[in-house]
């Protein structure tokens, strides 16, 4: 797959765009197997488009930590990010067929297109949505055995590179990585004690970064994140909320999914715990932006922009931002959440152009129209 995107060692966001849309197709279910209703309405709402924001930021995220790293290094390590970045896409698709499901928002068009339970059926759209759940924790569970394996790989090429091997006899050698990995010597290479225990370490590190990424992916996303929000929104609808129930909502139902993609790349990518403590700050900052954006949008946007419905918060009695402050106040407040994220981003992440694409998309949710 990645031999598809080896467009340079930056690539340009159209190219992560494009890379985000084959990563997220080479996960999806197949669909001609049984059973296949379920695999096509699953198949249906995880390529509806969107913007992909939460992969993107991962991404991001991940390889704003790779600077330096040639072509083909970053292709390696990009292996290890995909599968989450697949996961929290349909852990976020799952939760917008949910959201549009009669019994909760009772919407009819996500996206330009009509919603899974109008595609479908309303007991499809239910089970299409639990499946995307299950199914992004089977992804990554299920990639971890091949990522470790090229993980290992990569480490040992790593000592074969400091050993002043060209780049031909590394492959040759890590081709045969399996069979000569336990011999601390031979007539080819010598492999020392220390470095051994450095191959040791590093599969352990790599195992830790690996088990924190998926932690951050079921906490930020289960009934203390993501659910959370959602549960005490619906528990709320129609009934007179505090300034205190707001913000939970806003904070667990939309920020938590962007801390989230923000969080596991720098993580993936082996960032220490303060920088992936101070970037969890500003998906936080991020995700406030963007839902206030959505209340202001959910007011003055246009449909044929948004791809749905308007004023739908005041169809269903929701007590916004907006709501509660006017508009002004809302955008001003988007404004100052979106430059606090922006501070923090430019002072953790390493100065890179990921580093610069990131930013870039933080500044135009001031902006947006969809």
């Amino acid at each position: 797959m990645n031999d598809e995107n080896e467009a340079g060692v930056q690539m340009t966001r159209s190219e992560i765009q494009n890379y985000i849309e084959e990563i997220i197709k080479s996960f999806l279910p197949n669909s001609e197997e049984c059973p296949s209703k379920l695999a096509e309405a699953m198949n249906y709402a995880m390529t509806a488009g969107g913007k992909r924001i939460r992969p993107m930021l991962m991404f991001l995220a991940f390889d704003a930590f790779l600077e330096g790293l040639d072509e083909e290094e970053r292709n390696s390590k990009r292996k290890l990010v995909e599968p989450f970045m697949a996961a929290l896409e349909m852990i976020h698709t799952h939760s917008l067929i949910h959201d549009d499901l009669p019994a909760l928002d009772n919407d009819n068009v996500r996206r330009g297109r009509p919603t899974v339970h109008v595609q479908f059926d309303e007991s499809t759209a239910i089970l299409a949505g639990d499946a995307l759940l299950n199914y992004a924790y089977e992804i990554v569970l299920g990639s971890f055995s091949n990522i470790l394996s090229e993980y290992r790989r990569s480490s040992f090429r790593d000592i074969l590179n400091d050993k002043g091997f060209s780049k031909l006899e590394q492959t040759e050698l890590s081709g045969a990585f399996d069979e000569i990995l336990y011999f601390l010597t031979s007539e080819d290479i010598y492999i020392e004690n220390e470095e051994y225990l450095l191959l040791a370490g590093n599969e352990i590190n790599f195992r830790q970064r690996f088990q924190s990424a998926l932690d951050i992916l079921a906490q930020k996303t289960g009934i203390n994140g993501m659910l959370g929000g959602q549960g005490l929104d619906v528990q709320l609808s129609g009934e007179a909320m505090s300034d205190a129930d707001r913000d939970y909502i806003y904070k667990n139902k939309t920020s938590r999914l962007i801390e989230a993609p923000i969080m596991i790349g720098a993580c993936l990518a082996g960032a220490d715990k303060e920088t992936v403590s101070q970037l969890e700050k500003a998906g936080e900052s991020i995700g406030l932006a963007f839902q206030v954006q959505d209340d202001i949008l959910d007011v003055i946007g246009d449909e044929k922009k948004l791809g749905k419905e308007i004023h739908q918060d005041e169809r269903n009695e929701k007590n916004t931002y907006v709501a509660s402050y006017g508009m002004e106040k809302s955008k001003l407040f988007v404004r100052e959440e979106s430059e606090k994220a922006v501070s923090i981003i430019s002072e953790y992440l390493p100065e890179s152009e990921s580093r610069d694409i990131m930013i870039s998309l933080v500044n135009e949710l001031i902006n947006r129209e969809y």
